[in-house]
């Protein structure tokens, strides 16, 4: 998931992105509100004085970050949607209002002279398959039993190329089966090289 990182006494060390529109700015209303006025309260009285000449400079409404096909985008808006009056910067670079910019893991986001870090969790690059996982796991015992019966494609269910990389390949060989209601039909068998078939 990703976040803002501030490092102000009067925010929040870290800020989750939760939604698909995320608002910053000075009013409480905003999902991200600078300050952060429970934290605000607590500061000294010289010291909120100080703090409340720097955020005049933050918009009632500032900017909104934004999450589009798994990528996120900020956008200066300003309370009356026609820019902040001091600006928002992406590393420093200031945005045009009425456009958007993709940001990206450790970019350096202002909202007038407040500064953030956004930071994004990777992704897993290949999430892996429960049930791959289970059939595979399946398999590794039945494997290590000799045989396998089954009905579909052996390519499929055994992963022959893993097999044959660490058993040096397997070979299997089609048998009927002696079944009431069977109709004579042949199953596939499948054994690992010395293994004895089943029923052999």
């Amino acid at each position: 998931m990703a976040k803002l990182v501030f490092r102000e006494l009067f925010m929040n060390p870290e800020y989750p992105l939760e939604k698909y529109s995320t608002t910053i700015g000075r009013m409480p209303q905003c999902d991200i509100s600078i300050p952060n006025y429970e934290r605000f309260k607590k500061l000294p009285t010289l010291l909120q004085r100080e703090v409340a000449q720097r955020l005049v400079h933050v918009s009632r409404v500032h900017a909104r970050i934004t999450l589009k096909d798994g990528k996120y985008f900020i956008a200066d808006v300003g309370t009356s949607g026609a820019g902040s009056t001091y600006g928002t910067f992406v590393n420093n670079m200031k945005l045009e209002y009425g456009r958007t910019c993709e940001i990206h893991h450790g970019d350096h986001l202002r909202f007038g002279p407040v500064e953030c870090v956004f930071q994004e969790d990777a992704p897993p690059a290949n999430p892996p398959n429960s049930r791959r996982r289970k059939r595979r796991r399946r398999n590794d015992r039945r494997l290590s039993a000799g045989v396998i019966e089954t009905s579909a494609p052996l390519s499929r269910l055994t992963h022959s190329r893993r097999y044959r990389k660490r058993q040096g390949g397997f070979q299997h060989e089609r048998r009927p089966v002696h079944d009431e209601g069977a109709g004579g039909a042949w199953k596939r068998t499948a054994h690992l090289p010395g293994a004895q078939p089943a029923g052999g």
